[in-house]
Formats: C-alpha cells, structure tokens, sequence
C-alpha cells in the first residue's frame, strides 16, 4: 500500500476527496472560455489578422488544448508577443480590463528581453530562471498569477517538473486544505518551484496529472466564487456506479467531520428504490436513490436532485447537510471513513476489488450467510461486512468496522492509506455564503 508523501499542501484529506470526486465524474475538463475578438484587435490592430484567425478555432472558445497547441506554434516561429497574448485572452476571458492591462505590460520597456529570456531558460528546462526573468524582473503589472500562466502554455509537457498556474484561487485551494499558506503576492522563484515539485508530487500519488490536479482545483474554487461551473457534469451523464461512488465519497466526508454516520443500502417501496442510506446520530436521516433523487427524512420538503448535489461538489455538500457552513472543521479519519473511500473507489475501478455493488450481511439469508462462512472460513466474520458483488456475483468482503478488504480468493487488504491524511485541517470559508 503506497504511502502519502509528508508535508505536501496537495496532500490534505479535503483536497484527496476533490481528486476522487473528479475521477467518479469522469474527470471533467474546464470549458472553452469566449472572448471579445473586436475589443482585443481594436486594442492591438497589428494583430487583428491573427486574432480573426484564432477566433475561428474551435467556435471561438478558447480551452486549454487549444491555447497550447497555439501558443507551441507560435512560439516556434519566434512570435513571442502573439503567444503571450493568446495566454492573456484565455486568462481574462471576457473581463473588459483585460486588454488594457496586457498593453500596459507589453509596452514596458523589459517585456521583450524578459520574455525573450523566459522562453531561452524553459527551453533549457531551467524554472527558476524563467520565473525571475518574467515575474521578478520582468514587466510592471505582470505578477505570478498571470505570468504562471505563461509559464505553462509556453513549457513543454517534457520537461522536468514543468511549471504550473499558480493564482489566487490555487493558493486558495490550498490555503483552505490547511496544510499550506501560500501569497501569491510576493512568491519567490524558488517558492514557486518548490511549490511546482509538491503538484508533480502529490499527483503522481494521486496518479493524475500535475495539470490536472491544478486545473480541478481551479475549477473548484472557482464554483464557490461564482456559483457557477466550467465543466457542468448533468445528471443524466452519471451511472448508477458513480451515483453510488459519489454517495460513498460523501459518507466519507460525513464520517471524517462528524465521526457518527453510518451507511446502509436500502430497498424502500417494495424495491421501488434503489438507495444508499447515511444516517447521523443527530438526525440526519438521508437516501441517495440511485434511480431518482436524493431524500433527506429529517428535514421538511429535504428532497434534491442529484445534479444539485454534484454541481455544490462533495465538501459544500457534506457541510450544507450538517449545517456548518462558514465554519472551521476538523476532519479525524477513521476505519469506516477508510473503507468508505476504499469501495467509493473500488465502484468506479481504482481499488484491488473490482464492485458494482454491496449489501450488508445481516440482510442475507441463513443459508447465504452459512455458504459464505465455509467459503472464508479463515477470517472472523463480524456484523459490521458488507458483501461486495461484480455483475450479481460475489467478488468479495469489506469488514468496514476494520478497514479489511477479502476478495474472492481469500487475499485480505489492510485499508490504511487514507489514515495518513492529516487529523486537522482548515476546510475554509464559504467564500459565497
């Protein structure tokens, strides 16, 4: 069992919960942002070819696949200065100030030679040189958070620990996972870099990549701030694995912050319901249908889609249900919580048990209890196990009281990766509450 690298600030159990939710959804990528192609050629007419040209990519929006693609080409014939635009367009989006602000930066009289610079020392793989030349003595008005910007699109993916986005919202995604307090105001190169090495780090723990780990991030923060989403994931898209990876990713949460829930699969209305059940000693009584919404028995009117649900996300979700928004939590792992993340990644593939579903044992008959006792005679059997099935046969056991997985052949796994996440961390403000 891999273990968690220490002191990472990409590394806290709020942020590894975003990273499973992200792979239950499918991994969705941030959207094309649109911009205003008469504004930016009226602000620079010497490119207005260009621009004209660039606004027939991809209907006009501009994602991040496309940024890149265009950036590397023009990079490649030494059009520095239109590279450097296409990065301001993509970060400004449709903000009117963008445009002023990028002429301001561009007519200052080190923007040449510091980028011209910039791209010489990515091209030799040296960061921090790079960094220096564009953030700390480069241009007035161009700072990390847009500079990082620059950075990114203008590396190769080839290179070692190659550099990522780093504004505002990063620094708030992981200000808020409580491991870390990064300003971004005054981040030194070297910062910079050590703080790239802990992406590359964290996400080959995750086994992501280092921009997508910084992408979801974004995009998370980013749907706090504005109430809105980048990557909209509908509800019709999700499989009943998902809805049910999803509802064991939130039980986890529930678990770590309040150490009192318990799960159970339920069959309501005569099998009319297919649902995963969270139950909280205070009274939170809620079901997760898997072929309908979402019901909360101790609220009034406490019904919602799922696609409310995934559009809060599973921390907002999780503290909403509570009741603890805008408070400062502490999150303690335990071997429930452990082995609800465990199946939570076991339903969407990522565990050593492939399931697609799962009943407890006290719901099986004398005869099925009796059969599966003699299969894994070498192994306690305790009232806290949940069968686990693949395609309606039983592919193995989860004690979720022990955090011990049993697959088919009797081979046990100790679940314990997730009990190195820290005990406490800061989940942050709702910054829109």
């Amino acid at each position: 069992m891999k273990q968690i690298p220490r002191r990472n600030p990409l590394l806290p159990a709020d942020i590894a919960v975003q990273v499973q939710e992200w792979k239950i959804l499918g991994k969705p990528r941030q959207g094309g942002i649109d911009w205003n192609l008469a504004s930016w050629a009226k602000e620079f007419p010497e490119h207005q070819e260009f621009f004209t040209e660039l606004k027939k990519k991809n209907l006009g929006l501009l994602d991040r696949n496309t940024v890149h693609g265009v950036v590397s080409s023009c990079l490649a014939k030494g059009d520095l200065e239109v590279a450097f635009l296409v990065v301001m367009i993509w970060g400004f989006g449709f903000r009117g100030y963008g445009r002023f602000r990028s002429n301001k930066i561009i007519e200052d009289k080190a923007f040449k030679s510091s980028l011209k610079k910039t791209v010489e020392a990515l091209n030799n793989g040296d960061l921090i040189s790079a960094y220096e030349h564009l953030i700390e003595n480069g241009p007035d008005g161009l700072g990390c958070a847009f500079g990082s910007k620059f950075l990114y699109f203008a590396a190769s993916k080839k290179m070692e620990n190659y550099p990522l986005i780093v504004d505002s919202l990063i620094s708030t995604a992981i200000n808020n996972g409580g491991l870390g307090n990064i300003a971004i105001s005054n981040l030194k190169a070297a910062k910079y870099v050590e703080l790239i090495k802990k992406f590359h780090e964290a996400a080959a723990f995750y086994e992501i990549q280092p921009d997508e780990l910084e992408e979801l991030l974004f995009t998370n923060v980013y749907k706090i701030y504005t109430s809105s989403d980048w990557s909209v994931v509908q509800d019709s898209e999700l499989t009943r694995n998902q809805k049910m990876a999803w509802a064991m990713l939130l039980a986890t949460d529930i678990e770590r912050k309040s150490h009192s829930a318990t799960v159970s699969r339920t069959f309501p209305g005569g099998g009319q319901y297919d649902c995963v059940r969270i139950k909280l000693f205070k009274g939170l009584d809620m079901e997760l249908n898997l072929n309908g919404g979402i019901f909360v028995h101790s609220e009034m009117a406490g019904r919602f889609d799922w696609s409310s649900a995934i559009k809060l996300g599973i921390l907002k979700t999780s503290k909403r249900l509570r009741g603890t928004e805008g408070e400062s939590e502490r999150a303690g792992p335990s071997a429930s919580s452990n082995a609800y993340v465990w199946l939570s990644r076991a339903l969407i593939g990522n565990a050593e048990i492939d399931v697609d579903d799962f009943i407890e044992w006290e719901y099986l008959s004398e005869e099925s209890k009796s059969q599966l006792e003699q299969r894994f005679n070498h192994i306690s059997i305790s009232k806290r196990i949940w069968v686990l099935y693949k395609k309606h046969q039983i592919c193995g056991l989860l004690d979720y009281g022990r955090a011990l997985a049993i697959d088919s052949a009797g081979k046990q796994t100790v679940i314990k990766e997730d009990s190195n996440m820290p005990y406490e961390m800061y989940d942050g403000p709702d910054l829109d509450a």
